[in-house]
């Protein structure tokens, strides 16, 4: 009898044992996926500069002319036969670079300026392809011995797949690759217009 009477009691603290084990794994899911959150930033930002030997009102107008970009954007040697087109007047508000590729590295979207001051020329960057997402870069430009600083930066609203895989990084190595593109171009005058698809 004694044995019997026992059984149930063991059989309750087995499945209480089995209850709390779950319990344990979700509260310990839960704390991870905070500590994530977290961790990783809300923002995703990057800036890089060279100074190029060019005046600042030259260099403001090779920057701000999307015929040009297509010269010194660090993802057209990824695919050279990727397709662009240009819309709208050279350093203005509206001025239009559209590119598609069937490449993922370098994907499909088109970047706008939405604003220009004395030293700056702000963007808005929208991929459509191999997702979607929208950023704000910018082209900040500033006197400096030896000519003209240019600094290329851009800020995002991040989420975890951008925190893991290092986007920050990755955006910055571009940048640095097309930069010393354009200081190569500015300062040979060696500009050569983007193929411009009407």
């Amino acid at each position: 009898m004694a044995i019997k009477a026992y059984i149930p009691f063991l059989y309750i603290a087995v499945k209480f044992k089995q209850i709390m084990k779950k319990v344990l794994f979700v509260i310990i899911a839960i704390v991870a996926i905070l500590v994530v959150l977290n961790v990783v930033p809300k923002t995703l930002s990057t800036e890089r500069g060279i100074v190029i030997q060019k005046n600042l009102p030259a260099l403001k107008k090779d920057v701000g002319d999307f015929n040009h970009f297509g010269d010194w954007s660090p993802w057209s040697d990824l695919d050279p036969a990727y397709r662009v087109s240009v819309e709208g007047l050279p350093l203005t508000v509206g001025h239009k670079f559209n590119w598609s590729s069937d490449s993922a590295d370098v994907g499909s979207g088109h970047q706008t300026i939405t604003a220009i001051s004395e030293n700056q020329i702000d963007l808005t960057l929208i991929f459509t392809a191999p997702w979607e997402s929208e950023a704000n870069v910018y082209y900040k430009l500033e006197k400096v011995d030896g000519g003209t600083k240019v600094s290329w930066g851009f800020e995002q609203e991040a989420n975890l797949m951008m925190g893991f895989f290092g986007i920050e990084e990755m955006v910055g190595e571009s940048y640095d690759k097309g930069l010393a593109k354009l200081k190569t171009l500015a300062e040979s005058k060696l500009f050569l217009n983007a193929p411009v698809l009407k």
